[in-house]
C-alpha cells in the first residue's frame, strides 16, 4: 500500500469519530424512529421514481448499514399512518439535509472495505478533498467481470407482461378514489402472485430433501412466499403511482393533497398487522411454513412483544435489509424493498449469521455437492459431453471432471459454493475460499498431462488419447478481486456457464477443445451488452470531500440477453 494511501486511510479514520460524533448531534434523532424509517424508504421511492443514477437498491442496502443507528437512536413514539409521520418534517430543509447526511455515511460504510483491501490509489487534491482511481487498469477490468457474474447471479421473474392493464385497474381505482382493499383487489394480487409464481428463474441452492430437514419448507414453499412477496411489491407500487398521477392531474387543491396522502401511505406502507394474514394466504402457505420463511425477512423493532407474530431470525447486514419492520400492531415496509430483497440467499445469509450451528451441521455441507449436480445438469444436454464428479487422487480433489468424448478434451472444475447477501459482492467471503480454488487447480495442475490422464480415464473407465487439460474455477456468485482475475484461471458462475453452453448448444457446437477461449469471448460480449461506464462520484462525509470511480451497468439488458442465450438448456 502506497504511502498516499496509508495517510488517506488514516485521515478516514481520525474523521470516523468525528463523523460518529456528528451522528450522535444529529437533530432527526428528535424525531420518532416512524418518521425517520419512512423518510428514509421515501428516498428510495423517490431514487426510484425519477431514475436516479444512486440507484434505489444502493438506497435500500445502505440501510442494511443504518437500520440500528435508527432504531437506537430515534424517538420511540406510538404510531400513526405513513403521512402524519412523514409531514412533522415537511419542508424541513435541515431535516433532509441530515438525512442525506445518514445516508452519505451509509455509502461511507460500503467504500471503506475496499479502501482497507487497497483497491484504489490516492491522491490530495486539496484540503480534505481526496480524489480516489482503481489501482490498476488490471483491477478495474476485474472488478467489472467481477460484477458481470454477481449480475447475473442475480435472482429474478420475468416482468408481468399485461402491466398496462395492471397500470389501468390501479389507474381506475386512484380515479375512483378507492383508498382501501378490497376484494377485487385481491383477484389482481393473485393474478400477479400466479404470474411472478411461474415466472421464478433461480439456481437450485438446496435440494428438497435437505432444506425441509434444516429450515423447515421446500423449495416450492419459497417459491410461492417469494411470489406473494413479489406481488404485494408490484401492486403497492402502481397504485401508489395512480395516485400521485391522479394528485398532479388534479386541479383541485383538496383533493390533489388528499391523492397525494394515498401516494405517500401506499408507497412507504404502515399497515395494520393483518397485512400479514393477508400475504399468508395470497401465498397459499400453511401458518407454520409461512412463520418459518417470515423469521427471515421481519425485522422486530420492539423485540417480539407482539406474539402473534414468529420471532425474528434475521438481521440488516452486509447490504442486506430485511424488508419488513413489525412495530407494535404493524408492519412498515417499502414495497422497493420487498422487490430486492426477496432473493434466497438471503435466508442462508441470515442462518450463518443468526443460526451458525444449523448452517454448519445442517446446510453448508449440502451447498457444493448441490451446486455441481446444477453443473452437471448443464452438460447433459450434449451427447458428447461426461461427467465423473469428486474425483480424488493423491493429494487433491477435483470436484467435476467434465470430459468431451470426441475431441477427447477434459475440463477439470473446482466448484465454490460460497453463500453471501444477495445484494451484494461480499468480496471478503468470497475471495478467500475462491484463492483455496486456485490453490487446488495449481496442485492439480503440478501433476503433469501423463499424470492426469491417468486420473481421468480411472475416473470414466475408458483409455484416452487425451488432447488437453482445462481448469475451471466456477463460483456461485462473484469471484473476488484481482489477485483471483489474474491466477490465469478460467473463471465462471453457473449463470454465466449456463448462458455460453446455450449458445454452444443453439450454434451446434458441442466441442470443449477451445472452452477457455469462448469463455473470455462470451465475457467481453457481456460486457459490450452491458453498456459498463465507469463514473466519477463525490461523496461528502463529515470534513472529507472524497471523489471515486463507480461502475455503471445495464443490468436488466445483461441479464435477460444471458438468460435468452441459455434459453435452449430448459426444461
Amino acid at each position: 500500500m502506497s504511502e498516499e494511501n496509508k495517510r488517506f486511510i488514516e485521515a478516514l479514520k481520525r474523521e470516523e469519530l468525528l463523523i460518529d460524533k456528528q451522528l450522535e448531534e444529529l437533530k432527526l434523532w428528535e424525531r420518532s424512529f416512524q418518521t425517520n424509517i419512512c423518510n428514509s424508504f421515501l428516498l428510495v421511492e423517490q431514487s426510484d421514481y425519477s431514475n436516479s443514477r444512486d440507484k434505489s437498491y444502493n438506497f435500500i442496502s445502505r440501510l442494511s448499514a443504518l437500520y440500528d443507528i435508527i432504531e437506537k437512536r430515534s424517538r420511540r413514539e406510538k404510531l400513526t399512518d405513513t403521512t402524519t409521520a412523514l409531514m412533522t418534517t415537511a419542508g424541513d430543509i435541515s431535516y433532509l439535509k441530515e438525512l442525506n447526511q445518514l445516508y452519505a455515511y451509509g455509502h461511507f460504510c460500503m467504500l471503506m472495505p475496499q479502501l482497507h483491501k487497497d483497491v484504489f490509489k490516492v491522491e490530495l487534491k486539496a484540503n480534505n478533498f481526496y480524489s480516489l482511481r482503481y489501482r490498476s487498469d488490471a483491477l478495474e477490468q476485474a472488478e467489472i467481470k467481477d460484477k458481470i457474474l454477481s449480475t447475473l447471479a442475480q435472482q429474478i421473474t420475468i416482468p408481468f407482461s399485461d402491466l398496462q392493464d395492471l397500470r389501468d385497474y390501479t389507474d381506475l381505482k386512484a380515479a375512483r378514489k378507492i383508498f382501501d382493499l378490497t376484494n377485487y383487489d385481491e383477484g389482481m394480487l393473485k393474478v400477479l402472485f400466479n404470474h411472478h409464481k411461474q415466472s421464478f428463474r433461480r439456481v437450485l441452492v438446496l435440494e428438497d430433501a435437505h432444506l425441509k430437514e434444516s429450515l423447515g419448507f421446500t423449495n416450492k414453499d419459497y417459491q410461492q412466499f417469494s411470489a406473494g412477496l413479489l406481488a404485494m411489491s408490484e401492486f403497492f407500487l402502481e397504485l401508489s403511482r395512480s395516485f400521485k398521477r391522479a394528485a398532479e392531474s388534479s386541479n383541485d387543491l383538496d383533493e390533489a393533497e388528499m391523492l397525494m396522502r394515498e401516494y405517500l401511505d401506499w408507497s412507504v406502507c404502515t399497515l395494520d398487522i393483518k397485512i400479514l394474514d393477508s400475504l399468508r394466504v395470497l401465498t397459499e402457505l400453511d401458518q407454520v411454513v409461512f412463520d418459518r420463511l417470515l423469521c427471515y425477512y421481519i425485522l422486530d423493532y420492539e423485540k417480539n412483544t407482539n406474539t402473534a407474530v414468529t420471532e425474528s431470525k434475521t438481521l440488516p447486514k452486509d447490504g442486506y435489509f430485511p424488508p419488513l419492520i413489525l412495530a407494535g400492531d404493524s408492519v412498515i415496509f417499502s414495497p422497493l424493498a420487498l422487490r430486492y430483497m426477496y432473493a434466497f440467499n438471503n435466508i442462508l445469509f441470515s442462518v450463518k449469521e443468526k443460526q451458525q450451528r444449523v448452517f454448519d451441521q445442517q446446510i453448508s455441507c449440502h451447498l457444493e455437492p448441490t451446486l455441481i449436480r446444477q453443473v452437471e445438469q448443464l452438460f447433459s444436454y450434449f451427447g458428447n459431453i461426461q461427467c465423473a464428479s469428486n474425483v480424488n487422487y493423491d493429494g487433491g480433489e477435483v470436484d467435476l471432471l467434465v470430459l468431451d468424448t470426441v475431441s477427447e478434451v477434459c475440463l477439470a472444475f473446482q466448484i465454490k459454493a460460497t453463500i453471501a447477501a444477495a445484494s451484494t459482492r461480499g468480496v471478503s467471503r468470497v475471495q478467500g475460499r475462491s484463492e483455496e480454488g486456485i490453490r487446488q487447480i495449481k496442485r492439480w495442475q503440478q501433476l503433469g498431462l501423463s499424470k492426469q490422464k491417468k486420473i481421468i480415464e480411472n475416473a470414466f473407465n475408458t483409455t484416452l488419447n487425451l488432447n488437453k487439460v482445462g481448469d475451471v474455477l466456477l463460483v456461485r456468485s462473484s469471484a473476488g478481486q484481482e489477485s483471483v482475475w489474474e491466477s490465469g484461471v478460467t473463471i465462471v458462475n453457473y449463470d454465466f456457464l449456463r448462458g455460453l453452453m446455450g449458445k454452444k448448444l443453439t450454434a451446434g457446437n458441442p466441442s470443449l477443445e477451445n472452452f477457455d477461449v469462448e469463455v473470455s469471448a462470451y465475457m467481453q460480449e457481456l460486457i459490450t451488452i452491458s453498456e459498463v461506464k465507469t463514473q466519477i462520484q463525490l461523496l461528502s462525509v463529515g470534513h472529507l470531500n472524497i471523489e471515486f470511480p463507480d461502475q455503471e451497468f445495464n443490468d436488466n439488458q445483461l441479464i435477460y440477453f444471458n438468460l435468452k442465450m441459455g434459453r435452449s438448456l430448459e426444461g
